[in-house]
């Protein structure tokens, strides 16, 4: 718990020595250094502000006026900051009171500091090398280093896929046979991340040639002839290759459309540059996209009065997305016991997973065809979307039934093109053997 001293008008704390790193326009990092272990505080532009008085020895009251000053605000409130500070331990004591044991170290401290300049250094050196270069050059450049970059992510993604796969195909495919499709698994994921850092350092206009330029679209007839029957389309993707460019790439094909999930855009942290009307205008033939960053019920409700009203729904039915304990107990309180995730058993390569039933529940509520969409790499910085004929479903059965069936459709897709799931090396974490 918060201590009650840390929020009062004349406390003043001492902070451990932190670096401000700063991600984009809006969001900041606070790194603590000197301490055997980092830990980072995520801000804004004032936050950091306000950090860096802090550190300097001035009181909460000062803080704020000084920061009420400089926006030209009266209604600044750093107390969130303050517990941000004090949940990551940048707070060493509070009023002279020592709350944190831990002396940082001024060799570690600088060791640090060297590494978060090595780090901006290379994100400097990358950037230019992006914006300077060609995609069909950069693109399998980037993937080349990343491959032999050899990070500790890649090797226990490595490790935990070929566990999983092996558990998922047994005897029925030899070592080798695995270890190909491990090793594939791991250049999709690194071709995946490398489209992400193309998203995030290319000007907007580059971007969208780019995935113009190199995408070649079949079956949209399936799309166009569903959408003239005027009672919606529920446009299905599950999650291969780099599923996430499916809504720039529809965008930019001009098809308009309703969906959610986490899709990154670029460094401005946008899902696509939809509301930006002069790139749109430059890039011509653009649709209209209303997309929400994550799945709930509001953005579920919202597809569904897309979907009725005869448009597109993009949704994606695998999105698996972890929920902390810490997370469910903020938003319910002491009901958090009673929270219950919108997911079903349902059997999945012989196995039983932790099923999502947002999907079936929207495919309940309309009359709307499912029509499935796939991306495929073709090599490195080329692609084709597939859209395939109408996926029928009994909307009349169970939730359980019908989201049981849909994984069935995904258990068929992972069997053609094991390697292009991108969830391989989490396999276990939302699904058991019985």
């Amino acid at each position: 718990s918060t201590p009650d001293s840390l929020l009062l008008p004349n406390t003043r704390l001492k902070l451990y020595p932190f670096l401000v790193w700063r991600k984009n326009a809006k969001d900041y990092f606070l790194m603590r250094l000197g301490c055997r272990k980092v830990t980072v505080v995520s801000t804004s532009h004032q936050g950091a502000v306000a950090s860096r008085l802090l550190q300097r020895g001035y009181s909460t009251a000062e803080v704020t006026i000084r920061l009420s000053s400089l926006l030209q605000r009266n209604d600044v409130n750093i107390e969130p900051l303050l517990k941000a500070l004090y949940k990551g331990r940048m707070v060493r004591s509070i009023n002279n009171q020592t709350i944190e044991l831990e002396v940082p170290s001024l060799k570690r401290e600088l060791q640090q500091r060297l590494e978060c300049v090595q780090i901006r250094a290379r994100g400097a050196l990358s950037r230019i090398f992006i914006r300077n270069l060609p995609v069909p050059i950069s693109h399998p450049i980037m993937c080349f280093l990343r491959a032999k970059r050899n990070s500790k992510n890649v090797r226990e993604a490595r490790a935990q896929a070929k566990r999983n796969l092996e558990s998922v195909f047994g005897n029925s495919l030899s070592q080798k046979q695995i270890q190909y499709l491990v090793q594939a698994f791991i250049q999709e994921k690194i071709g995946r991340e490398t489209d992400l850092q193309l998203l995030s350092e290319l000007p907007e206009m580059e971007a969208g040639k780019w995935l113009r330029r190199y995408c070649v679209f079949h079956g949209l007839e399936h799309l166009d002839a569903a959408l003239a029957k005027q009672q919606g389309v529920l446009l299905s993707s599950f999650h291969f290759s780099s599923s996430h460019l499916l809504v720039l790439l529809l965008w930019l094909h001009g098809y308009s459309f309703t969906g959610a999930g986490g899709i990154p855009w670029n460094n401005r942290n946008r899902v696509l540059p939809s509301d930006n009307a002069e790139l749109a205008r430059q890039l011509k033939g653009c649709g209209n996209v209303k997309w929400y960053a994550t799945f709930t019920l509001e953005s579920a409700l919202a597809i569904c009065r897309a979907i009725n009203q005869g448009g597109i729904g993009l949704v994606f039915p695998d999105g698996h997305v972890a929920r902390a304990v810490g997370d469910v107990a903020r938003h319910f309180g002491h009901d958090a016991a009673a929270y219950k995730r919108a997911q079903c058993q349902a059997p999945f390569l012989g196995r039983v997973a932790q099923a999502n039933t947002g999907v079936p529940w929207i495919y309940q509520q309309s009359k709307a065809p499912l029509i499935p969409i796939k991306l495929i790499r073709d090599s490195f910085h080329r692609f084709q979307v597939i859209v395939g004929p109408e996926v029928k479903l009994d909307r009349t059965a169970s939730l359980e039934k019908i989201t049981a069936d849909l994984y069935g459709t995904l258990e068929h897709e992972i069997r053609l093109d094991p390697a292009a799931w991108i969830y391989w090396n989490i396999l276990d974490q939302f699904t058991t053997t019985s």
